[in-house]
């Protein structure tokens, strides 16, 4: 008796550490699986918040978290259409449901890391929790944590077209400036680099254009053949009546002064002049004359390199004249009729980031034109027909000075200004995308 006593002991006591093992092996059964779910719960957050920045909120890719729900930073070259601007509503955080609609799961964002610039890009680093869940939500079961590293590229919107930036400056004072793409009623871009928001801009009412802020690459002034020399334009209307070329610029010929070449026609038929300053006065109209040759087939391209102030006072003006055989052509009040593009005139101000005071009235006519000073303060008196400026105008500080300014930007403005400088000049708006994974690391936590 005693034996079969102790055998039954033995027996028993191992038959409990059977089932004492099994349930052991049964919960870390359980545990792995719940820890498994709570990964699963963590990759769809990796996926419903890359989704979601990539078709919604692609600037926030630029921003660290946790300050998406107030980001430091917006860039500005976001396409126009694809990006939400009530960033608030970005998903931070989810719960995963079964089949019967039961809450399971949820997970959130721990933390989202960008190292890169705003035009070029760079890499993105997110990391998601996910939980495990009790049945109504009584208890946490597991958690896990996915890290992912991913490219973060900048990519052209479409069409590009739409997107040129038409005025741009570090500063921008819009007041009633009117900004469209040309040919449509639709809003052109307005840049203010400096800018932290469009508050800082000064929109007054009747203001038209597709307001934007923050940081963008300036690429640096075309440099000029070497040899010319500085030609200093300072006229009343007298003087220009005595000798209308004295304010006169022609496409296509090479001019000297007083021995000094100030203009030169390169071997692409391309007109260069570099004006040292323009001084324009009295209360008579004092026009400075870009004139072109009557046939369109001819190179009707000039740019001007100026150094010091631009400076139209009173009723004085620049306009652009189509050659007719007289001295002193009547000026064009509209320079697209007479076939003329915004790349007939390119203006470009000095490098060295000195203040530059540039004064430009719009007179009776309308100006086909590219203008890039971008140490620059512009002042822009409109009164044109309309618009003031067919083209851009990049600077450093723009002021409409209180008077109605129309900017109309052409649809070939990047495609032309790349033909010509390269792609550091075809500034358009785009919008950094996520894509592929780089490196991607779990961690399980196992309650």
């Amino acid at each position: 008796m005693a034996l079969a006593v102790a055998i039954g002991l033995i027996l028993g006591l191992g038959a409990l550490a059977l089932v004492i093992r099994g349930a052991s092996a049964l919960l870390g059964s359980i545990r792995q699986q719940q820890s498994k779910e709570a990964l699963s719960a963590a990759e769809a957050g990796i996926e419903k918040v890359l989704g979601t920045l990539n078709t919604r909120y692609p600037y926030l890719l630029a921003n660290n978290h946790p300050s998406w729900t107030s980001p430091a930073f917006i860039p500005a070259n976001v396409c126009r259409n694809m990006a939400g601007t009530n960033y608030a509503l970005m998903p931070t955080q989810g719960t995963i449901t079964n089949a019967s609609n039961n809450e399971v799961g949820q997970w959130k964002v721990i933390n989202y890391n960008y190292k890169g610039n705003y035009y070029y890009g760079g890499s993105g680093t997110l990391r998601v929790e996910g939980t495990r869940i009790s049945p109504g939500n009584v208890a946490q079961l597991a958690k896990s944590q996915i890290e992912a590293e991913f490219t973060v590229k900048y990519k052209d919107c479409t069409p590009k077209a739409l997107n040129a930036i038409a005025l741009l400056g570090e500063s921008v004072n819009v007041g009633s400036t009117t900004v469209k793409e040309a040919g449509t009623s639709t809003p052109g871009n307005v840049l203010c680099t400096g800018c932290l928001s469009t508050a800082e801009m000064n929109i007054g009412t009747g203001a038209i254009g597709n307001f934007l802020y923050g940081p963008f690459p300036m690429p640096a002034v075309p440099t000029m053949p070497a040899g010319l020399q500085p030609w200093d334009i300072s006229l009343n209307p007298a003087a220009i009546s005595k000798d209308p070329s004295s304010a006169q610029i022609f496409a296509g010929q090479n001019r000297s002064i007083s021995g000094k070449q100030v203009c030169l026609v390169d071997t692409d038929a391309i007109t260069h002049c570099r004006i040292g300053s323009v001084k324009l006065n009295g209360s008579e109209a004092a026009t400075l004359k870009i004139i072109y040759p009557s046939s369109t087939s001819a190179i009707r391209e000039v740019r001007l390199y100026t150094d010091g102030a631009i400076d139209l006072g009173g009723n004085a003006s620049v306009c652009q004249a189509i050659a007719d055989g007289t001295s002193n052509p009547p000026c064009t009040s509209d320079p697209s009729s007479a076939g003329l593009s915004t790349m007939s005139l390119q203006w470009f101000g000095s490098s060295n980031c000195a203040s530059q005071g540039v004064k430009l009235n719009g007179g009776g006519n309308a100006l086909n034109m590219f203008v890039y000073f971008p140490c620059g303060d512009v002042v822009i008196n409109g009164g044109s027909n309309s618009p003031d400026v067919r083209g851009a105008v990049w600077t450093k500080t723009y002021n409409s000075s209180g008077s109605n300014v129309d900017i109309d930007a052409p649809p070939d403005l990047l495609s032309e200004l790349q033909k010509r400088f390269g792609s550091q000049f075809s500034l358009s708006l785009k919008r950094p995308v996520a894509i592929g994974i780089n490196r991607w690391v779990s961690f399980e936590q196992v309650k």
